[in-house]
């Protein structure tokens, strides 16, 4: 009996599956994430692009039942898992209430950060840090120039922008060497301010004993509970992690 046609269909079924997946990795989130989430965002793109390529390929090369049943199984479990990602990933991205509201590769949102910016609205200029950072927002990616507007938002009073800066300083990104007692210094700073996000990065430093401070559950438990407490939801699980 002739099993091509039948062969035929399912090819062609796994492909559109394939093909509608990957789409699926580029839905607009809805807003600018955070740095470190927007890093992840990218990487599993990367990650369920590389997945359905694969697929795509053995699909491609496969030509018999068995071996397109089984691609056609990875393909389902591979949309299936990138679905889910996606929507995680969504609920994460939209549960910070102090992001901006521009998609996060929208590239009309940097001429308009820029010009609040110029008006010295100081969320807009760290904002453009962001952009500049990342390389999203419509501009290019430039790290010097995202350390020039988190340099000056900070100095201005802005904590977000002094948060970002810890950041750099921690991780050794904008171009900057990494220097812990700087990252301890602007995290402080910022978790001063107001910044719970950057509460909780202090609570992470003291609870791993990193950013050259040693280990010190008590503080990073109290570091925990007060950006609980100011509404990062974060902070709330690792502060149940610490008391478990």
């Amino acid at each position: 009996m002739d099993h091509q046609p039948r062969i035929h269909r399912q090819r062609i079924a796994i492909l559109s599956a394939i093909a509608l997946a990957a789409l699926l990795c580029f839905v607009p989130l809805g807003r600018v994430p955070l740095i470190g989430t927007l890093r992840e965002i990218l990487l599993a793109r990367k990650v369920a692009l590389g997945l359905c390529g694969a697929v795509a390929l053995m699909t491609l090369l496969g030509r018999w039942r068995k071996k397109l049943w089984l691609h056609f199984r990875i393909c389902s479990y591979t949309f299936i898992g990138a679905v889910v990602a996606f929507c995680l990933l969504r609920i994460v991205v939209l549960s910070h209430r102090t992001l901006p509201t521009f998609a996060d590769d929208d590239p009309r949102a940097a001429p308009y950060y820029q010009k609040a910016c110029d008006e010295e609205d100081l969320e807009a200029c760290e904002a453009l840090g962001v952009c500049y950072w990342t390389g999203t927002c419509g501009v290019g990616k430039d790290a010097q120039q995202g350390l020039k507007l988190f340099r000056e938002a900070c100095d201005a009073g802005d904590m977000g922008a002094c948060g970002h800066l810890g950041v750099c300083y921690e991780m050794g990104g904008c171009g900057l060497m990494r220097n812990d007692e700087q990252a301890m210094a602007y995290y402080e700073k910022a978790c001063t301010g107001g910044e719970m996000d950057m509460c909780n990065n202090l609570g992470v430093c003291y609870y791993e004993g990193r950013c050259g401070v040693a280990k010190d559950d008590a503080e990073a438990a109290k570091l925990y509970e007060k950006a609980c407490r100011g509404g990062y939801s974060g902070a709330c699980y690792n502060l149940d992690l610490i008391k478990n």
